[in-house]
């Protein structure tokens, strides 16, 4: 059983809106990686410092959730919100072609049903 879906925005604007989100999740992606770089880096110099404040920060910054640090859940979260971006807005795009495509393939249906 179908169901009924109503476009009500131009589906080319539609579709452009989501390739712009897509290669916005592509870029954040990249950027991410750079920041992951960064946030490497700055882990490997221990700007924290070795005194009591610092071991203190450390408890926290490396404190365990669900099996994972947290410094490593803020990397991970880094990595996977780009192409999660990327991919919603493909499939956005995609949406609005095949919405596009069936809607043309009805019409001429229709229009062949209505000649005969």
């Amino acid at each position: 059983m179908g169901t009924y879906v109503e476009i009500t925005g131009d589906p080319d604007e539609v579709r452009g809106r989501g390739l712009n989100m897509k290669a916005a999740g592509e870029t954040f992606h990249a950027t991410a990686q750079g920041l992951i770089g960064d946030i490497e880096a700055a882990e490997g110099s221990a700007p924290w410092g070795n005194d009591k404040f610092g071991q203190e920060f450390l408890k926290t910054y490396h404190k365990d959730y669900d099996g994972k640090t947290f410094n490593d859940i803020v990397k991970s979260t880094l990595t996977e919100t780009g192409p999660k971006i990327s991919s919603t807005g493909q499939a956005i795009a995609t949406a609005m072609s095949d919405y596009q495509f069936t809607d043309a393939l009805g019409q001429s249906d229709i229009s062949k049903s209505v000649k005969e």
